[in-house]
């Protein structure tokens, strides 16, 4: 409880479920491996897996535009999740 009238109560918020989604625009995609690169509006690229797809497709065109969110890779490094086409591809 808090010791102040009218002050709220703060919870513990988990980061992994308020994430502020970005956008960018996928750049390369190697089916074969299934590992892409999309790069963020601050030009800061970031990697991602077949699996981060959101519809579950396991494929993105390059030149498509995304919003996704970052979040620590299995190897430390950021990476992109949740890839959702907001955008038909750029030629």
């Amino acid at each position: 409880m808090s010791e102040w009238p009218g002050e709220p109560v703060v919870r513990h918020v988990n980061p992994a479920t308020r994430r502020r989604p970005l956008v960018g625009t996928v750049t390369s995609f190697d089916e074969e491996r299934g590992l892409g690169l999309v790069v963020d509006d601050t030009g800061r690229p970031l990697g991602f897996h077949c699996t981060a797809v959101a519809d579950g497709s396991r494929h993105i065109d390059v030149g498509t535009r995304v919003a996704f969110v970052v979040v620590p890779g299995h190897r430390g490094r950021l990476e992109a999740r949740g890839l959702t086409p907001i955008d038909p591809p750029v030629p």
